[in-house]
């Protein structure tokens, strides 16, 4: 993608402008949380959702003719779905002494509670964090919470393998700001520890050896053509460049892209697929210009190395049948992306040409991740 030359430059949306103003998430959620009020502005509404809370109202409990009946969401980020046993016991007396009885469990393997005034907030998210949970980044436009397969098995490594990786995950994606716990604990952090070596690395690596990077330098070679890679920190922090005319062009997924095609801010030029996708038939492919070129980001369905043939058909058969219902393809293309299905040993021989692919790219282009 490219940008158009005479588009102009844009302002950030406005939830983008209020967190740049809000001090790093604190205002105005800070300020309006001292005053006797029942409720926060829409500016601090907006802001309360990094700190896990929605504001709602009552309809059903308001009087005709009197304010809106505000109440309060708190919802908990617990990445892979675990809960320690005093942290439901809590939330469990959090339901009823401050909410309105009610516990929740959500699809992204959380707790929400509700029915919470603005008045007794501060004392619900100071509970939930003095019992090893969070309500941090749980609302909003972050990842609210990282899944991971909840079956207790202690004896299994993938299993402790998926937790710790999902909260690696989240403790890379969480707010690094200070302001949750200097507004909800007084500046207190109820459990401190060192972070992750890993995460603090992924954190402060740059854009270096990503697909993007990758599929710039495979473009650079087939077409001999020069582009200067910029490692920026994720195609989020690359977009706005690229719309404001600072960058001039792009490798990036349907999902992040085509949002900003559709308004008029980018320009599509090509799919990297070696076909046309059926998402955007009359654009063409990278490969009508350039044979053989292809650049794809898949997911697929693992198992364990020694899983029995007869399972690794069933669960197959299973996959493919659901990624054929038509209702599954109406979400994937939503996502921006295309069901594929296919065999087992089909998969196999994809993973193993692509692995040979990049390991050549990444030699003759001599591409590291410094």
């Amino acid at each position: 993608m490219v940008n158009i030359s005479t588009l102009p430059i844009r302002k950030p949306s406005k939830v983008e402008g209020l967190k740049e103003r809000s001090n790093f998430l604190r205002e105005p959620v800070a300020s309006e949380l001292l005053l006797d009020t029942t409720h926060f502005s829409e500016d601090a509404i907006q802001i309360l959702k990094f700190h896990g809370s929605y504001q709602q109202d009552d309809r059903d409990n308001r009087i005709k003719g009197q304010e809106k009946d505000y109440q309060f969401m708190l919802r908990t980020r617990n990445p892979g779905g675990f809960i320690p046993p005093e942290l439901y016991l809590a939330l469990d007396q959090l339901a009823d002494e401050y909410g309105n009885h009610t516990l929740r469990a959500t699809t992204r393997q959380g707790f929400q509670l509700h029915g919470i005034l603005k008045k007794n907030l501060k004392a619900a998210i100071a509970a939930i964090v003095h019992n090893l949970g969070s309500t941090l980044g749980a609302c909003g436009d972050l990842n609210r919470n990282v899944m991971a397969p909840v079956a207790p098995y202690k004896n299994r490594p993938e299993y402790q393998y998926a937790w710790d990786y999902a909260n690696g995950v989240a403790d890379l994606l969480t707010p690094q700001a200070g302001a949750y716990y200097e507004i909800w604990l007084d500046g207190e952090k109820a459990i401190s520890a060192e972070e992750d070596p890993a995460v603090v690395a992924a954190r402060q690596r740059n854009g270096n050896g990503t697909i993007v990077h990758l599929t710039t330098e495979y473009f650079k070679a087939q077409s001999d053509t020069y582009i200067l890679h910029i490692p920026y920190r994720g195609t989020a922090l690359a977009i706005p460049d690229l719309v404001s005319g600072k960058v001039d062009v792009l490798f990036d997924s349907f999902v992040t892209g085509m949002p900003h095609v559709k308004v008029g801010k980018l320009r599509a030029l090509a799919v990297t697929s070696a076909k046309r996708s059926a998402l955007a038939p009359d654009m063409p492919t990278v490969a009508e210009v350039l044979p053989g070129f292809e650049s794809v980001t898949w997911f697929g369905v693992y198992g364990p190395k020694n899983m029995p043939a007869d399972l690794t058909t069933k669960v197959n058969q299973a996959v493919n049948a659901a990624l054929a219902d038509a209702d599954v393809k109406e979400r994937f293309a939503r996502l921006g992306a295309e069901p594929a299905g296919g065999t087992p040993q089909a998969f196999a021989a994809m993973v193993k040409a692509d692995n040979a692919k990049w390991k050549k790219i990444i030699a003759d282009r001599k591409i590291s991740v410094e």
